[in-house]
């Protein structure tokens, strides 16, 4: 509450998750925004604080001429590594720092990347201290302030880490199924090679991209092109005629791919029938739902649920 009794608003579902994981320490938490996915979806916008390490040696290292960009490639490296992979990795950066880091993958496509650590191992301080002397000898620095800086950070054990990898790994799939059952199209969510908090990424005008998260957050209600128009104030041709110059595909289509897709995922679950299904992802007739997917998946909803389908392996 603030003064005045206003009561202030909590922060997304995925913030407020976060915020309890870094109250809980030693280990702090940050997750890279590789595609834009939490800029678009209200229940996952994270701040951009959460994007960047913040612990007491990051930022000192962060505010020495150079430091930046030296923990911006460092990044990158990790980054590049852990996308060829599709797999999460741990170890020690050049600042002598440990890191746990796991991707979250939806569907084939890694929407970012958890950092879980800003830590040190008690039995890798040897390696530690190696690796910032090391750095400092390179770019010339006084490795002094380093030092004390990472003095500062919170010590772990080796024997703890499989504990801090399970619940790593526990907050990811927790993810990966809110993205799941928010139908989030991530075939329109290319990855890239850094978070998007620091780059321009939204190519597509503001109007396109606002039709794309009326169809993300209303999908499963019956709507037209031109109710999602009226929604936006905008003549429905025009909408159209935008949307397929810059997605590629009309606006219809892309309506009925996101709900086929919402589906299988539902019928793969096997938690609900073929009626409830179609009707929670929008059609309001089911031999119109059964139609639909046979013409874009090429089998009606009931032998698509009887086939065996691989389930995402998130860092296994």
């Amino acid at each position: 509450m603030t003064d005045t009794g206003q009561t202030i608003p909590p922060g997304s579902l995925l913030q407020q998750v976060l915020d309890l994981w870094r109250e809980s320490g030693p280990l702090s938490i940050s997750f890279d925004d590789l595609t834009g996915v939490t800029l678009d979806f209200p229940q996952l916008l994270l701040p951009a604080e959460y994007g960047i390490h913040t612990c007491a040696a990051c930022v000192h290292a962060k505010e020495r001429p150079g430091g930046g960009r030296d923990c911006y490639f460092n990044k990158q490296a990790v980054t590049g590594l852990v996308a060829r992979r599709q797999e999460g990795l741990s170890g020690l950066c050049h600042l002598g720092l440990f890191e746990l880091v796991e991707p979250l993958v939806v569907r084939s496509t890694m929407l970012g990347i958890f950092y879980y650590g800003s830590v040190a191992v008690v039995e890798r301080e040897p390696e530690s201290l190696r690796r910032i002397h090391r750095y400092c000898a390179r770019r010339s620095f006084d490795p002094e302030p380093y030092l004390a800086a990472w003095r500062t950070v919170p010590r772990i054990y080796e024997a703890d880490l499989p504990m801090y990898r399970a619940k790593l790994k526990l907050l990811v799939e927790t993810v990966r199924l809110w993205c799941e059952a928010l139908a989030i199209p991530v075939e329109r969510y290319p990855t890239l090679g850094k978070n998007v908090h620091w780059m321009h990424h939204r190519d597509a005008p503001f109007l396109v991209r606002s039709a794309l998260k009326y169809v993300a957050h209303h999908f499963e209600q019956p709507c037209r092109v031109a109710d999602i128009a009226a929604s936006l104030n905008c003549n429905a041709n025009y909408l159209s005629g935008e949307f397929k110059r810059h997605v590629g595909v009309n606006l219809a289509d892309y309506l009925r791919r996101v709900r086929i897709e919402r589906a299988k995922a539902m019928l793969d679950a096997g938690q609900l029938g073929i009626a409830e299904i179609g009707f929670r992802c929008g059609f309001s007739d089911t031999s119109h739902f059964i139609r639909v997917f046979k013409k874009a998946v090429g089998c009606t909803p009931k032998a698509f649920q009887a086939m065996p389908h691989q389930v995402d392996a998130v860092g296994r």
